[in-house]
């Protein structure tokens, strides 16, 4: 704070300091302190559901959602339309189901229950095959389900650790013992011959999916907890329950950036590089995303989504055809943010 501020001059001015000091607890209060952060609105907002939603997935271009909801109803919707595609019933599976993904293209659906996972065409809305999964250990469930691009590989998740890597086109199949606790992230890389996984056993690798071998680890503080990949800029976004949060070389290994805030610890549950790969954008456990230079881990704004439920968070989220960041959240609703205009 200074005189500047208050326009004022306090030369031969016996009473300055009786008159100024309660207009400089004024504007201590409020007068002249720095502008607030721009604060996005967003572009569009759609709720596709008002059940209670168990799991959700998005398509790299974010035409397509797919939302599990708690009476176990599998459905597809068209993003660009609002129209349902597909919709499969509980009876349609042999189990309880608890976790869907969707591949980058959308035409792929994994729909997973404690031991058996379901692949389905999200286009045709057919059952492509199913089969039993296991873990090392007898009472293990799925956790955690991702898929490449074309739905051709499948990255199954245990609770007990194992990761087990499927090559639907070859039959091949491996179970991988790379971590010891819940698994909590899984990821491809944009050539699919490489795996990231994340655990609760505060450890994060990148390995082979034909072989298991470990090109690289990471120990972390805590359980990971969210991570991102972008390929066009090879960078790795990986974060723990604490304080470690790193944007990462994914071809190395090397910590390049650790995320600056002030509050004493931040946790994230979802992340997204933009503008290949310039910038971040991650998801709180509550309703904040907050954008981030890449480059060196600074904070350019925070916002909120828009909130159908008090503990509503982003589950996941994409760029589409327009250049508009899309979230789905645990509300099934979706969101489209103009998130370049707040780039420098």
């Amino acid at each position: 704070m200074n005189v500047e501020c208050l326009g004022l001059d306090k030369s031969n001015n016996r009473t300055w300091g009786v008159r100024v000091w309660p207009l400089l607890l004024v504007m201590l209060l409020g007068g002249c302190s720095e502008p607030e952060k721009p604060v996005l609105e967003p572009l569009s907002v759609h709720r596709f559901t008002e059940k209670v939603v168990l799991s959700t997935a998005l398509s790299d271009n974010a035409d397509t959602v797919a939302i599990l909801t708690d009476d176990r109803q599998v459905d597809v919707w068209d993003n660009q339309t609002k129209q349902l595609r597909h919709s499969w019933k509980k009876a349609d599976f042999g189990e309880e189901v608890n976790h869907i993904a969707l591949s980058g293209d959308g035409r792929k659906l994994a729909v997973a229950g404690h031991w058996t996972v379901t692949m389905l065409d999200a286009e045709q809305g057919l059952e492509i095959n199913n089969w039993d999964v296991q873990g090392f250990n007898a009472g293990a469930t799925v956790e955690k389900l991702d898929l490449n691009g074309k739905g051709e590989q499948v990255l199954i998740g245990m609770t007990d650790g194992a990761v087990l890597s499927v090559n639907l086109s070859s039959g091949k199949a491996l179970k991988l013992d790379h971590h010891d606790n819940q698994i909590t992230v899984l990821s491809y890389s944009v050539d699919n011959l490489w795996a990231f996984s994340g655990a609760s056993d505060k450890n994060f690798a990148k390995w082979r999916v034909d072989s298991g071998e470990v090109a690289f680890e990471l120990d972390f503080r805590s359980r990971v907890t969210a991570m991102a990949y972008d390929g066009k800029s090879d960078k790795l976004f990986v974060s723990d329950a604490l304080t470690d949060h790193w944007i990462v070389d994914a071809n190395s290994g090397k910590r390049n950036a650790k995320l600056k805030y002030f509050e004493r610890f931040r946790y994230f549950r979802q992340a997204l590089f933009v503008e290949q790969g310039q910038y971040l954008v991650t998801g709180s456990p509550k309703e904040v995303l907050t954008m981030w230079r890449a480059d060196n881990g600074k904070e350019l704004a925070s916002w909120p989504i828009q909130r159908y439920t008090a503990e509503a968070s982003v589950w996941n989220m994409a760029v589409n055809d327009k250049g508009e960041l899309v979230t789905l959240t645990s509300d099934g609703a979706v969101q489209n943010w103009a998130y370049r205009t707040l780039l420098p």
